[in-house]
């Protein structure tokens, strides 16, 4: 996976916000007070920002099985593990 440059300058950015106390639904005002588009071109949301913070491929880690299904094609999850820094 190649990051785009744009797109890692307002991530890093967004997570500069984070580390420095904004919260969730101010990022995303000052996100959208900016016009700053959305990978897919809609409106910036507080979970947005959320989801982005929270996911783990952001910071360079990748969080592996962590679900499987089963023959009925339920969904449990399993043990997982992390590998860091692929970045």
């Amino acid at each position: 996976m190649i990051p785009d440059k744009q797109e890692a300058e307002i991530v890093r950015w967004i997570f500069n916000l984070a580390i420095n106390g904004h919260s969730t639904h101010s990022i995303c005002k000052l996100l959208r007070e900016r016009n700053v588009p959305t990978r897919k071109g809609g409106k910036w949301s507080s979970s947005t920002v959320r989801d982005m913070l929270k996911n783990e491929k952001y910071t360079g880690d990748a969080l592996f099985q962590k679900t499987y299904t089963d023959g009925s094609f339920r969904r449990h999850e399993t043990k997982k593990f992390v590998k860091t820094n692929l970045h």
